[in-house]
């Protein structure tokens, strides 16, 4: 039974590292280049807000844009500023929750990830 639970875990670990990684290209992509989402997708953001999030337009190409931008920014960018909502609001504990639990299996699964490379690396050039 362990056995069978460490090799389902060891298959999941590259695809919740990609997933983390790939969160963070999102976010990154959308707060260096905001022009590109507002020409492709016609998107606007509320610089008023304390988090601004994006808002787009009636398409569902662009909603969903907009979507998943938010949901990257929600979960890596602005997740302490969650934490932190979450001492003082209790209702936004689930959201700090999940904020939390990706950082948590995102960033380790991301670490196991550049270990297994530079073992495979190393092992690769001491071949040589």
């Amino acid at each position: 039974m362990v056995a069978w639970l460490l090799g389902r875990l060891r298959n999941a670990i590259p695809a919740w590292a990609l997933a983390y990684g790939s969160l963070w290209a999102v976010a990154l992509a959308a707060l260096h280049w905001p022009e590109t989402l507002q020409a492709v997708a016609g998107c606007v953001t509320d610089a008023e807000a304390p988090l601004p999030l994006w808002s787009c337009g009636p398409h569902l190409g662009s909603t969903l844009a907009g979507a998943m931008v938010n949901s990257a920014l929600l979960t890596v960018v602005w997740a302490p500023a969650l934490v932190a909502a979450a001492v003082v609001r209790p209702d936004a504990l689930p959201l700090a929750i999940v904020a939390a639990g990706s950082h948590l299996v995102g960033l380790t699964s991301v670490m196991i990830m550049v270990m297994r490379g530079a073992r495979y690396a190393a092992r690769r050039l001491r071949l040589s």
